[in-house]
């Protein structure tokens, strides 16, 4: 999105979309910390329990393309990627 807002000179909501990124980015590395440290808690795989979590409680399926980078950024294991994104 930001690259075709780029290419269309709306450099304003560029500036916009990075500020919401970098906060998305910080939401999200939460949200791993927490997971990953109940799932330790338990004593449970977090990687091989989120996809049945997600079928469990319908998770919507996400859409390419993926910001793989900002979610590495958020604490994404490359084995999670893999899950999220398995092409």
């Amino acid at each position: 999105m930001q690259a075709r807002l780029r290419k269309a000179g709306d450099l304003r909501a560029v500036e916009i979309l990075d500020v919401i990124l970098h906060d998305e980015i910080g939401h999200v590395a939460i949200g791993n910390h927490w997971y990953r440290w109940l799932c330790e808690r338990e004593g449970l795989d977090a990687e091989a329990l989120y996809p049945v979590l997600a079928e469990r409680y319908q998770a919507p399926r996400l859409r390419a393309p993926l910001n793989l980078d900002a979610r590495r950024q958020a604490g994404f294991t490359e084995a999670e990627l893999r899950q999220l994104n398995p092409l």
